[in-house]
């Protein structure tokens, strides 16, 4: 992903090293290809000029406005920070607030008439949720099922989960979906793909 970031699980597993945490993990099937397809009216592409270029990647939509992306795509923007819609529509954006450890960052726009992406419930094992994004600039998703969760111990809600499912650069930022809800936000990939857990993004939005 562009500038893609591990700096929220890799800190996440140092903390919950400390304090004990449980990690639960199971592996079900395998991802399918990336295809190319129609972006949802309410998954936009967000730009951040910075020193020496344009850093992008995905955001979401989810009040008239306001939009969810990762901080590591806005992170180092030195000038403004824009998003386009799928229609073309470009609209500049305000940064509300950040958070390096989880790796979320929320911007401001003008309100829109289009319909936000409504958060849903964390998926569970085996779950097979739709990832995407606008890669290297166009829209394209993948399925594969929900692998992996990372919660701080056996009662809490997961924090973050993975997915066995295939993702690009620039993807970063992009939803996650169960029955069109936002179950999860992509933010990195390595031995497999990270998404932040729509509880974990729930308590960022109230903080």
């Amino acid at each position: 992903m562009t500038k893609a970031t591990f700096e929220a699980i890799g800190l996440y597993i140092i903390v919950i090293g400390i304090i004990g945490g449980f990690i639960v993990a199971l592996a079900i099937g395998a991802p399918e290809s990336v295809k190319v397809t129609t972006p949802p009216p309410n998954v936009v592409r967000v730009f951040a000029e910075e020193r020496g270029g344009t850093s992008n990647g995905t955001g979401v939509l989810i009040a008239p406005n306001l939009i969810v992306t990762n901080h590591h795509v806005i992170r180092d923007g030195t000038g403004k920070v824009q998003v386009m819609f799928p229609d073309w529509t470009l609209y500049d954006a305000t940064i509300v607030k950040a958070d390096k450890r989880w790796d979320l960052a929320l911007l401001r726009i003008d309100p829109v008439l289009i319909p936000p992406m409504p958060l849903g419930e964390t998926p569970s094992y085996g779950a097979r949720v739709t990832v995407g994004g606008y890669g290297p600039g166009f829209y394209a998703q993948s399925e594969g099922p929900v692998v992996k969760f990372y919660q701080p111990d056996k009662t809490s809600p997961p924090d973050l989960f993975s997915v066995d499912a295939l993702v690009r650069s620039g993807d970063s930022g992009g939803p996650v979906q169960l029955r069109g809800k936002l179950v999860g936000v992509l933010f990195g990939c390595s031995d497999g793909t990270y998404a932040v857990a729509v509880d974990r993004l729930r308590k960022f939005l109230e903080e």
